[in-house]
């Protein structure tokens, strides 16, 4: 399904391991507000599991790819792929280089950088407050505080003709 085909959908919610680097840095979470100021989402939220959680969905899928390659020798990447397709809980893709886009520099185009990644583990943007603002707590319950920052670009506000042509 094509989750950017024009339809707004109500809320997209991601989760995702909490390692630095890897899932949990900007790139990943300004992706909330820029899903939700392209009117795809009204609502995308990021949820980092907390450091030492029990294996997730993803983790698993992962553990059954590894169950057919690792006892194979594997000397190209059509190999891997092959065998990670083995499994009949994964579909494995290869891709290329050139099939990723700059969202780093697309992104500080848009946004600047949220400091406060490493402490939170639950970052939203919505079109029901202000767009360009993230929210981020340390959990989704009603008990946590929840603090927000704008992460609009200050030099290329929202609504401007500017913006509009970078979000094309």
């Amino acid at each position: 399904q094509n989750l950017l085909d024009g339809n707004k959908r109500c809320q997209l919610s991601v989760v995702c391991d909490n390692c630095p680097g890897q899932n949990k840095n900007n790139h990943v979470v300004r992706l909330a507000p820029y899903l939700v100021e392209k009117g795809y989402f009204k609502r995308v939220q990021f949820v980092f599991l907390v450091a030492g959680h029990t294996k997730n969905q993803a983790d698993r899928r992962f553990n059954n790819m590894k169950e057919t390659y690792h006892k194979k020798n594997l000397y190209t990447m059509d190999k891997l792929v092959e065998a990670c397709n083995e499994s009949s809980f994964v579909e494995a893709r290869q891709v290329f280089w050139r099939d990723f886009y700059d969202y780093k520099s697309y992104f500080n185009s848009l946004y600047t950088q949220c400091d406060r990644i490493l402490r939170y583990q639950h970052f939203y943007s919505t079109e029901e407050k202000d767009i360009g603002v993230l929210y981020f707590r340390t959990s989704d319950t009603e008990f946590c505080d929840e603090y927000h920052e704008n992460i609009i670009k200050k030099n290329v506000r929202v609504g401007t003709t500017e913006r509009q042509a970078i979000l094309a």
